[in-house]
């Protein structure tokens, strides 16, 4: 399972700085792991750089993120399931294969309106 910080990624495949997953292989070992079979949720951080960081959530059905904000610009795409992302007074459904894309410190929160996996992409703020 990839870990924060780590060089290598573990599944993924790493040569001069270039790393390539499979985002449903990551998400299959994460629901593997004890924190699923516990939770509403579970995040891995597949990269974390400088100035970026990627990080695959898996939410059970009905699982909420509460209203929040990032430092950095953001982008959630829904790889399976469907979500709910409520932003700058609007709501709207995500399902796979969409992408959404939030400036950084814009209030926002998800939820998950059926089992979902996620890939979302944070610019780090400098």
């Amino acid at each position: 399972m990839p870990e924060i910080g780590k060089e290598d990624q573990g599944d993924g495949e790493r040569a001069g700085g270039l790393l390539a997953i499979t985002i449903a292989e990551v998400a299959a070992q994460a629901k593997e792991q004890p924190q699923w079979s516990a939770g509403d949720r579970f995040a891995t951080s597949v990269a974390k750089h400088k100035d970026l960081s990627v990080t695959v959530l898996i939410l059970r059905k009905g699982a909420l993120l509460k209203e929040h904000t990032a430092r950095g610009s953001i982008s959630l795409q829904v790889m399976a399931g469907a979500v709910r992302f409520s932003a700058a007074g609007g709501d709207k459904n995500l399902t796979p294969g969409m992408l959404c894309v939030l400036d950084s410190e814009i209030p926002h929160a998800v939820e998950a309106l059926e089992e979902s996996t996620l890939l979302l992409t944070a610019a780090i703020a400098g």
